[in-house]
């Protein structure tokens, strides 16, 4: 599968998040860094907050709690340099065009940003296939907040890209070491397809099913969303799941015949 021209286009796309992620990780290891003081002193919070806890309960959590504020605080300024190095301009005109319901062609740029622009085509069927498509995603490509979030997005990965390339992670071991992850990554998506074939059927009975069995879950401002709001996106989630089903009893087939060695004492210091 990794000699094929599908694995190839596939590895070419993700060369932004490769760079995007090995200047996080970079930075992470370089300033993210827990002591142990540092694990102490919030464990001794999270105790006089609930003195129910153990030690080592307080301690896990302690940790977990101060490497998370360090790991966003790292994002954070990432994301700050790299727009203030790389800034987006937004083409707001285009972008009211679209809202006010005016036929734009796909290839009307609505942002740049480190000289990539992000064009109409582009923001329509990211918003479409994050919520499955259909009707709503049509609405969805015209929706002011939606398409925001999406040139937000676009433009954020595009500066944080050429801000990765400016600060020399190309051809660094950091590169070397994400890029093999995302190439095993496609693979693994390329094996789940081909295992799976075809996109798994959702009938509108089943998200009918879901959708009564779990009403807390579509309660907005204390009433119930109607069923064809939300029934693509419904539809979608169970699609996932079916494949996320699948992918899981394949690898439990994979593991009866695979050896597999877990090596407890560095296991136990992790």
């Amino acid at each position: 599968m990794d000699n094929t021209d599908e694995f190839r286009n596939a590895r070419d796309g993700s060369e932004k998040t490769a760079l995007i992620t090995a200047l996080l990780r970079k930075e992470i290891d370089s300033k993210a860094k827990v002591s142990q003081e540092e694990i102490q002193a919030e464990a001794k919070k999270i105790m006089a907050a609930d003195n129910t806890l153990t030690d080592n309960t307080a301690n896990i959590q302690a940790g977990r709690s101060v490497s998370r504020a360090k790991i966003r605080k790292v994002q954070e300024e990432l994301i700050d340099a790299a727009k203030k190095e790389f800034p987006a301009t937004i083409h707001q005109e285009m972008v009211d065009k679209i809202v006010g319901g005016e036929t734009v062609p796909d290839n009307a740029v609505l942002a740049t940003a480190a000289g990539d622009n992000v064009t109409y085509g582009d923001v329509r069927e990211d918003l479409q296939q994050s919520i499955g498509g259909g009707g709503d995603g049509q609405s969805m490509a015209r929706n002011p907040v939606a398409i925001d979030r999406m040139l937000t997005r676009e433009t954020t990965g595009s500066a944080l890209a050429a801000y990765a390339k400016k600060q020399g992670i190309e051809g660094s071991d950091w590169y070397k070491i994400t890029r093999e992850d995302v190439e095993r990554t496609i693979l693994i998506n390329m094996l789940a397809a081909k295992i799976m074939g075809d996109e798994p059927p959702v009938g509108d009975d089943e998200v009918g099913a879901y959708y009564n069995e779990h009403p807390e879950m579509f309660v907005q401002n204390g009433k119930k969303v109607p069923l064809t709001m939300v029934k693509e996106q419904l539809r979608g989630f169970l699609r996932s799941e079916k494949r996320k089903t699948a992918m899981n009893d394949y690898i439990e087939k994979l593991k009866k015949k695979a050896t597999i060695k877990v090596n407890e004492k560095v296991l136990a210091g992790v």
